[in-house]
C-alpha cells in the first residue's frame, strides 16, 4: 500500500484529541461534555466515530424539539396579546 493510500483511509476509532476535533470542541470540553464511553484496546482509549455521530445527532434532535417548543410558545403569546 502506498503512503498516499494509507493517508486516504479515515480511521473509525479516534483518540480523545481526534474525537474532540471531530466534534468541533476543545479536548477539555469534550471530556466534560461527551457521554460516549470510549473503547479500550490495550493501553489506548479510543472513541468510535459512529457512536459520536449518534450522540451529535441526538443533540441536533433536542435542539429541533426546543426550537419547535419556542415557536409554539411564541404563537401562544401572540394570541394572548391580541
Amino acid at each position: 500500500m502506498t503512503k498516499a493510500a494509507r493517508r486516504a483511509v479515515e480511521p473509525r476509532l479516534l483518540s480523545r484529541e481526534q474525537a474532540a476535533t471531530y466534534c468541533g470542541v476543545s479536548a477539555p470540553t469534550f471530556v466534560s461534555e461527551c457521554p460516549v464511553t470510549p473503547i479500550k484496546i490495550r493501553t489506548r482509549v479510543l472513541y468510535d466515530r459512529r457512536t459520536l455521530d449518534r450522540w451529535l445527532d441526538s443533540l441536533s434532535a433536542d435542539e429541533a424539539k426546543s426550537l419547535s417548543r419556542e415557536k409554539w410558545l411564541a404563537l401562544l403569546d401572540g394570541d394572548h396579546a391580541a
